[in-house]
């Protein structure tokens, strides 16, 4: 459980995570539920301080991502007010994965991950922000050096539609190459 207290605040932030991993030779199998709070539309005279994921911690290629908010930006529709930054807000998240590493060095995972809002501004069509669906290759080059190729598939939720169900969204993609360097 994760919790971050912080100073003069006049609501205590909720944010934690379950992740569950369970391993059987090369293969692995796993499940992650997340939560943290968001806005409470009830209180407009009190702006919550609300806690993150972190921005370290980026469970989906697309929603709630840190890399692809650095170098793409928050991901909004025109008829929304808030979208995926760069950590988890206001959200319930819900992921199952697996994957296989054949040699130490090599890591491929598949996940689907479902994740809906926790509060929305009156009169939004859905709390539903989407389906993703992410394939990563990851493969160790050094002890702190990893080449990742990976492409993932957000299939738009209705939250996005702001407060007019006729809106139209689309769904979005990602294909990626990172190098990470860990010190």
């Amino acid at each position: 459980m994760l919790v971050i207290p912080m100073s003069n605040m006049t609501a205590w932030p909720t944010a934690y995570w379950i992740d569950a991993v369970a391993t059987f030779g090369s293969v692995y199998f796993g499940v992650t539920f997340a939560y943290s709070r968001g806005e409470n539309a009830d209180t407009t005279d009190v702006t919550e301080q609300l806690a993150t994921g972190g921005l370290d911690w980026s469970p989906t290629l697309i929603m709630f991502n840190e890399d692809r908010a650095l170098w793409v930006g928050t991901l909004k529709s025109g008829n929304t007010t808030t979208g995926f930054g760069n950590g988890l807000a206001n959200a319930y998240f819900y992921q199952v994965k697996g994957g296989f590493k054949p040699t130490d060095k090599l890591d491929i995972m598949a996940s689907v991950a479902f994740a809906t809002a926790d509060t929305t501004p009156a009169n939004y069509v859905s709390k539903n922000y989407g389906y993703e669906v992410d394939v990563t290759g990851t493969y160790k080059i050094t002890n702190n050096l990893y080449s990742m190729l990976g492409a993932g598939y957000l299939i738009t939720g209705d939250y996005f539609k702001g407060t007019d169900s006729n809106n139209k969204v689309a769904n979005n993609y990602i294909v990626i190459n990172k190098l990470t360097l860990t010190f």
